[in-house]
């Protein structure tokens, strides 16, 4: 995509130490530069950099590779993204294309940054120098926000005059209709600022730019006044595709391995102030498909602290309905004594929050255990909550899930697990899935309504293990003890185990012609030793060994989740936690594919 005089005056223009540096501690022995390898869990050294070669290498988990696949890696986007960061890090411009209409867009979506980096200071200015900001600086700390959290998230004021910031930008050089297409003033009326006499909240992306803002009023504000303005879309800025604080959240999700979803942004800056720095929320709109997609670059693992209110747990259905969408873990936190987090700062009751988030649950189960608890006629009850749960289980792409979440929910509302069902089948006849989901939920009804066909071979991680084994011997013999039984699902390669296992082996493709093979396996192995490329089988039987793990371990926590049905408080606690360290464990092996 690019040539490689463009590649190579990137690397002459950054240095690999220290943009690696940013993420790993890295010690300097020699030429080489050593530490903790970023891509898996260990606690001695094995991650090496060697500038001289532009290369860094982990004899761990065997991850290698130039800055450009490191940057991609460790932020989760593609190598042509990844070249593009680095372009601007070290000044060279790419001239991706010659195409009037591209250049324009990009010149147009450059000047579109520089703005509202530019107005994001001018708001800050107002908030702390100026007699009008002293109000909304007022509330800020009022509600116990400090000046360092202030200015981590660079809150503002916007001026109360909304004629003041239009004609302060014509003097900086902006035109009339640039200004007028930036998303920062009315569309009735241009030279008016959208936001007046607010808190803003900026909206930065994860290379640290300013997309948007999320703007509050002040506790004066008249009453029919909207309590958040958010900006519209723009050429730089899809709010359905960004979330409030994860620019400041990025790094603690990376090394935390979850995130936090709340419901606004002063929740946002009050969980930071806490020592929660995960925390990110979505913007002015329920938590959608592409924000969780982006937060899954992070993490796999969601834990949702909404509002505990009926809003609130709204938010936090629909929210764990997304999650189980983009296969993020979900966990409910349950609050307490306190509304949300922002209240929780001002009360200076910081221990509701670590009981909350210390005790959450799988979120399926708190949804059950929350809509179980509230009051109200039992019949009339119990089928309103269903149509909530229900709500939640459609959106679960595996079948074994489903039958252990309407297992459990018969179990905890005292009806026939054939009630349920019938129940679930009949919701999803009568209640349509929304346009926006239903290219999410193509695999669920594939899964659940269509007849299974059979995986082909080439698909399977065993098949893939055991071809490496055949093609290289040696490995079979430094891999072969975390070969498990239950791996083999296929009973017809415990003859090729047989034949690995033998110490007088027949030649391979001997064997392959006149063993006791199934053809079908047999034709297979041929085939795909015949087309094998220059990759390393070793690499190829770590990986495979690594998605069978991860196979093992998906039951177990499926298994768990079975188990509850029939335990009691005790038990339940202890299963909980069990599948917590299973899907910590999860995580860090998927780091390793």
């Amino acid at each position: 995509m690019y040539s490689p005089a463009i590649l190579e005056a990137i690397r002459q223009n950054i240095s690999i130490v220290n943009i690696i540096g940013q993420y790993v501690n890295l010690k300097a022995k020699g030429d080489t530069y050593w530490g903790n390898c970023p891509f898996h869990a260990e606690k001695t050294p094995s991650f090496t950099v060697t500038p001289s070669k532009g290369f860094y290498h982990c004899f761990g988990c065997k991850a290698g590779g130039d800055v450009f696949k490191f940057v991609s890696e460790i932020e989760k986007i593609s190598y042509y993204e990844a070249v593009k960061l680095l372009a601007t890090k070290a000044g060279v411009q790419l001239n991706e294309q010659n195409n009037e209409k591209y250049a324009a867009e990009q010149k147009k979506r450059a000047a579109l940054l520089d703005l509202y980096q530019k107005v994001c200071g001018v708001y800050e200015h107002l908030l702390w120098h100026t007699a009008s900001g002293k109000a909304a600086l007022a509330y800020l700390q009022q509600r116990a926000l400090s000046e360092t959290t202030i200015k981590k998230f660079k809150l503002g004021y916007t001026h109360q005059d909304g004629k003041f910031l239009y004609p302060f930008l014509l003097k900086k050089g902006y035109s009339e209709d640039f200004l007028a297409e930036s998303g920062l003033f009315s569309r009735n009326y241009t030279d008016y600022s959208l936001f007046t006499n607010r808190i803003s909240f900026p909206v930065v992306n994860t290379n640290g730019e300013v997309l948007a803002f999320s703007c509050r009023s002040l506790p004066q504000a008249a009453k029919e006044s909207p309590k958040y303005i958010n900006s519209p879309d723009t050429l730089i800025y899809h709010k359905r595709e960004q979330v409030y604080g994860l620019y400041q959240a990025k790094e603690t999700i990376r090394q935390q391995k979850q995130f936090i979803l709340c419901e606004g942004s002063i929740d946002v800056c009050a969980l930071h102030q806490l020592g929660y720095g995960q925390a990110v929320a979505p913007l002015g709109s329920a938590f959608t498909n592409g924000q969780a997609a982006l937060l899954k670059r992070y993490a796999d693992t969601a834990l949702l602290l909404f509002d505990n209110d009926e809003t609130g747990q709204k938010a936090m259905l629909d929210s764990a309905v997304i999650c189980e969408e983009e296969e993020l873990e979900g966990y409910g936190c349950k609050l307490v004594g306190a509304k949300d987090a922002a209240e929780i700062l001002q009360k200076n009751e910081g221990y509701i929050l670590t009981k909350a988030i210390n005790n959450a649950s799988l979120i399926f189960d708190y949804l059950l255990t929350e809509a179980l608890s509230k009051d109200g006629h039992k019949a009339l009850r119990l089928e309103e909550l269903s149509k909530q749960l229900f709500t939640y289980i459609r959106a679960v792409k595996s079948a074994i899930k489903h039958e252990a979440y309407l297992r459990l929910m018969a179990d905890r509302m005292g009806i026939s697990y054939e009630a349920i069902v019938k129940a679930f089948e009949h919701f999803k006849k009568t209640n349509h899935i929304q346009p926006s989901r239903q290219h999410n939920l193509k695999a669920v009804k594939s899964e659940v309504a269509k007849p299974k066909k059979p995986m082909a071979i080439k698909g399977g991680a065993i098949y893939e293990l055991l071809l490496a084994f055949l093609a290289r011997p040696d490995l079979y013999q430094k891999y072969g003890d975390q070969l498990l039984t239950e791996y083999i699902t296929d009973e017809r390669l415990n003859e090729v185990v047989n034949y690995l296992k033998s110490s007088d082996k027949e030649n391979l493709f001997v064997y392959l012609e006149e063993g006791n093979l199934a053809a079908e396996l047999k034709d297979f192995f041929k085939n795909s030793l015949k087309s094998a490329g220059p990759a390393s089988y070793e690499e190829r039987a770590q990986r495979a060994l690594c998605r069978l793990e991860i196979a093992g371990l998906e039951q177990k926590a499926l298994q768990i989740i079975t188990s509850l049905n029939e335990a009691n408080a005790e038990e339940v606690v202890k299963l909980l936690e069990d599948k917590m360290i299973i899907a910590s464990k999860i995580q860090i092996l998927k780091t390793r594919l």
